[in-house]
């Protein structure tokens, strides 16, 4: 980057090779540095599409990583110029996977998930086999997060097997912890751990600490759901510490720890744990997942302890977001998985109910109001 030419093609794509590297390793300072320079020489009438894409990198590397105030200011550039690269998939498909990703933080779920399939068409159109396998894997990803479980799979096995293919080990490894994930919430918990085992030795092999705290994190999740309650603790204590450099994702390993720990009788610790959750998720404002599990484990935790009033407030809150997030997806079809098919939105719901009465379910949502059964 330094010996090209600033502000020409290669530099750009310097930029981008920079700033996504910089993101992976948890050098957040050269993020925003980097996202200072683009805005230093960005121009709406004359940015050209290396510089877009470019931008595309960066902003997708701050969202991650929960630098938002730079990350919106960046977006702002980028969707104020995506028109006018409509006609260039090469460069609307990277648009597309930022646009996806700033969605999917303000908690559009549906619409992340259109516009991850839109990039994946541009990839696909322009023949860049390379960012069509990764762009399937984020397919797969928006999936789980509406609770489209089986149509992940088919997606994952798809992508892992392309990335093998082309010898892609990160695309490889990420597909399989999600694959790991997918499997176990579709109840094959021994498959699903067998994925997730692989995914975490090769992120150790590879030292990609954000995946493999991502991946122990999921694994921790599954060993408890098969009872295997000290070795989820350990997997989930590891989880934690490998994410202190990526805070966006450590919410959901200290919520997994909690709920390990309420499995396992330890009531005081667990909440302990999901204050922990609590006041991070509170200090970043959004997080890419784990949300409403932390906000879950949090109430439980609570009525586990006693404190019976403050466990009743936390579940209403509880269920007020989540329903804010549910009014958010216009396709109904989506919107019922989200709130029956992920496990931690149901039984949000079904506390609720039992806690403050078969009317607690009372906000309407936008639409056709319909609330969920």
């Amino acid at each position: 980057m330094e010996s090209l030419p600033r502000g020409s093609a290669r530099w750009y794509v310097a930029v981008g090779d920079v700033g996504q590297t910089a993101g992976r390793l948890g050098h957040h300072e050269r993020l925003v540095a980097l996202a200072d320079e683009l805005a230093g020489a960005w121009s709406d009438d004359g940015t050209t599409g290396p510089a877009v894409m470019a931008a595309t990198r960066v902003v997708v590397r701050l969202f991650f990583a929960g630098v938002y105030d730079r990350a919106e200011l960046l977006h702002a550039r980028i969707e104020a110029v995506a028109g006018r690269f409509s006609g260039d998939p090469a460069v609307s498909g990277p648009i597309f996977r930022a646009l996806s990703v700033r969605a999917q933080f303000a908690g559009h779920l549906d619409r992340c998930r259109a516009l991850t399939e839109a990039s994946l068409r541009c990839f696909e159109q322009t023949g860049d086999v390379r960012n069509a396998c990764v762009a399937r894997g984020n397919l797969a990803e928006a999936e789980i997060r509406l609770g489209a479980y089986a149509e992940a799979v088919a997606l994952l096995r798809g992508a892992v097997a392309d990335a093998e293919r082309m010898g892609l080990e990160r695309a490889v490894i990420t597909g399989r912890h999600n694959l790991g994930f997918a499997l176990g919430r579709l109840g094959a918990i021994d498959e699903g751990l067998a994925v997730e085992s692989e995914a975490v030795t090769a992120a150790v092999r590879g030292d990609w600490r954000s995946i493999e705290g991502v991946s122990r994190a999921y694994l921790a999740w599954l060993l408890r759901s098969a009872g295997e309650l000290e070795a989820a603790e350990k997997e989930a204590q590891r989880a934690v510490a490998l994410l202190e450099a990526a805070k966006p994702f450590q919410v959901v390993a200290l919520a997994t720890r909690a709920e390990v720990m309420l499995a396992r009788g330890r009531p005081s610790e667990a909440l302990a744990e999901a204050r922990e959750a609590m006041a991070l998720l509170a200090s970043l404002g959004k997080v890419e997942e784990g949300e409403e599990l932390a906000r879950l484990v949090y109430a439980r935790a609570l009525e586990a302890t006693g404190d019976h009033p403050a466990a009743r407030a936390a579940i209403a809150d509880a269920r007020d977001r989540l329903l804010a997030t549910a009014a958010r997806i216009d396709d109904l079809r989506r919107r019922d998985g989200f709130l029956q098919n992920v496990s931690e939105n149901a039984q949000t719901l079904e506390l609720a109910r039992a806690w403050l009465g078969a009317s607690a379910i009372a906000p309407t949502f936008a639409g056709d109001g319909r609330l969920p059964a």
